[in-house]
């Protein structure tokens, strides 16, 4: 008595992609293709079930066109067992759900949305337990459903939950986002619990829970995303076998670029190896010129179309000379008073302890109510350090350094 089968969830078809326009499409093909992919994957492993832990689509409005395309790689996978879970993004809210419409209000036999809490019998002495959501956010902990059911199944079945939440780790879960506890499969007697969310790959409860994370990113920064879980349960009360297994059409780059080191597109360029299956964003650092930021900034947008997505991000620092920045000053008043605003509490943090207070500001271009305002309004105490007051000013003239740029393309 064994089983084998794919664990996957957060798909998110249908994301909408907007910050990436008119590629946005480009974007929802390629996890249409993915899920293609992993479906030929599991077919070809031959196992047991293809098993998704919620937030197949992005949303309850995904368009029909789509849910058509996803339920035509689903009938193409047939005979493969595929169980569907509604999620928080997709949950089981009744008519008008993605699970209530057309094509998966009357799937084929092959394909199960689950839409109760019901135990299914997936293989011999094999039992599947779902949890599926029905709402969009809850604090209660929706494995407590499983515990319930697995009471009464054989002693000597495997026992498969499956459900969708967050792991209930301090500070890395909302209280309202379905908390997990993360000892649910252990406590609640389950060989394994396969649950969905976050997405990027987590094992919890000694590798008796894990979360698969998306099989193909949406987003920069999404860590260990990219593949399904193949996973192998030997016999009841043995431990889970899971193996990775890369599914991601694209690879998700984030390329931080110092344009006092030089522009160096073209070095950048050479180190990706596929543009057209590369989602890239490029931030541009250090503190130039204007002109370099917009000329290296359009210099990348011309290679747009070479990749899946691109974008530019601006984070330069403006470097400008007496006469420009004297027109700047010029142009915005308001630019101006900040600065001299910065220049003179400044003034105060970097003179010694006799000139630290806001009542020892007759000589500065500020007078005492407006620098007390400031310190008030900064979290800065006069009795502060000049070491706490200077981080805090640092802090704010990079801020008005980072908007610099800005103001220059608007003048």
């Amino acid at each position: 008595m064994s089983i084998r089968f794919f664990h996957t969830a957060d798909w998110q078809i249908g994301a909408r992609f907007r910050q990436f326009g008119e590629r946005a499409e480009t974007l929802r093909r390629i996890r249409l293709d993915t899920l293609e992919r992993a479906l030929a994957m599991a077919v070809t492993a031959g196992v047991d079930a293809f098993l998704v832990a919620g937030d197949l689509f992005e949303d309850d409005q995904v368009n029909p066109e789509t849910v058509t395309a996803v339920m035509d790689r689903f009938r193409a996978a047939a005979p493969l067992r595929i169980y569907l879970l509604p999620g928080n993004h997709d949950p089981l809210t009744g008519p008008g759900c993605v699970w209530e419409r057309a094509p998966f209000a009357e799937p084929p036999d092959h394909i199960v949305v689950l839409h109760t809490s019901e135990p299914i019998l997936i293989a011999p002495d094999v039992f599947l337990v779902p949890s599926p959501l029905t709402q969009k956010a809850s604090m209660l902990d929706p494995s407590a459903v499983i515990g319930r059911q697995v009471a009464n199944l054989p002693a000597n079945a495997i026992r498969i939950g499956i459900t969708h939440g967050s792991l209930a780790i301090d500070g890395r879960h909302k209280p309202d986002d379905f908390p997990i506890s993360l000892d649910a499969a252990s406590r609640q007697e389950l060989d394994y619990l396969a649950i969905g969310h976050w997405h990027s790959w987590f094992a919890a409860d000694g590798g008796r829970i894990l979360m698969p994370g998306t099989p193909e990113p949406t987003g920069f920064g999404e860590r260990e995303s990219g593949f399904v879980a193949d996973v192998t349960i030997p016999a009841r009360g043995e431990m889970p076998v899971v193996r990775q297994v890369r599914t991601a059409g694209l690879d998700w780059i984030l390329q931080s670029i110092d344009l006092t080191d030089g522009p160096c597109v073209d070095a950048v360029l050479k180190t990706i190896t596929d543009p057209a299956r590369t989602a890239l964003r490029v931030r541009l650092t250090g503190t130039v010129a204007p002109e370099l930021a917009g000329r290296v900034a359009g210099e990348w947008r011309s290679h747009e179309s070479k990749f899946a997505a691109l974008q530019i991000e601006d984070a330069t620092f403006a470097s400008l000379q007496f006469s420009e920045l004297s027109a700047l000053l010029r142009e915005h008043p308001l630019l101006q008073e900040c600065l001299a605003d910065l220049a003179g509490v400044t003034a105060i943090c970097g003179g010694n302890a006799a000139t630290l207070s806001p009542e020892n500001s007759e000589s500065l271009p500020i007078d005492r109510a407006e620098i007390a305002g400031l310190f008030s309004a900064a979290a800065m105490q006069p009795t502060a350090t000049d070491v706490e007051r200077l981080a805090i000013l640092d802090e704010a003239s990079r801020i008005l350094g980072a908007t610099l740029p800005e103001v220059m393309r608007e003048s």
